[in-house]
């Protein structure tokens, strides 16, 4: 799946289609795995878009982009929902379940 405005404000029929015809699927952000989307790699929305205001407001106030520090992003993290996983019929391996953060 796409990381893209227009997807992201569809995430719940997204989720709901590839859960009806069974699509084990990937998502770029956690929110589609809190809907019930099987997994996701990457930041969460929220923090986006508070990065983007943080880095709007001190631009405002500087000025100048090149006396702006880059703003350090944190890693993706991988989301895996377990229920879905299980209604899917999908084992995911123990060592795949400790690096992620399971809901």
């Amino acid at each position: 799946m796409s990381a893209d405005p227009f997807f992201t404000s569809k995430r719940v029929d997204i989720v709901s289609f590839a859960k009806n015809n069974t699509l084990p699927a990937a998502y770029p952000w956690r929110e589609y795995v809190a809907v019930g989307g099987l997994m996701s790699y990457g930041s969460s929305l929220p923090w986006a878009y508070r990065q983007v205001g943080r880095y709007a407001g001190r631009l405002l106030r500087t000025a100048l982009v090149r006396d702006l520090p880059l703003i350090a992003e944190p890693p993706p993290r991988l989301v895996i929902n377990q229920q879905t996983a299980s209604d899917l019929s999908l084992i995911i391996p123990d060592d795949l379940l400790l690096e992620a953060e399971v809901i």
